[in-house]
């Protein structure tokens, strides 16, 4: 798994300064707090497999959302919709559903 995580970075390889801003950015924001204010019809889609966000941040988020949809790809890391195709088709239907 690590070997593919390794593959998977040098197949996009990103930027040292941007990634690095981005991160310290995502590290310096909290929006907890603000999570049962959303009153919008939400999905949270994530890979059981992540590496960079676990998946009890999903199940975090999902609990403080309100009626918020959770969906746990099996098999699937960080970006989840490469490793998991039907991720598209769960997104698709949901987006489309009536609400």
């Amino acid at each position: 798994a690590i070997a593919e995580d390794i593959a998977q970075r040098l197949r996009f390889p990103i930027e040292s300064a941007p990634y690095l801003a981005q991160l310290k950015a995502a590290l310096g924001h909290d929006a907890g707090k603000r999570l049962g204010q959303i009153g919008a019809r939400t999905l949270v889609v994530h890979g059981d497999e992540d590496r960079v966000v676990p998946v009890a941040n999903a199940r975090i988020l999902a609990r403080r959302i309100r009626d918020a949809e959770l969906h746990v790809h099996h098999g699937a890391g960080h970006l989840y919709f490469t490793d998991a195709p039907e991720a598209d088709h769960r997104v698709a239907d949901f987006l489309g559903a009536d609400g």
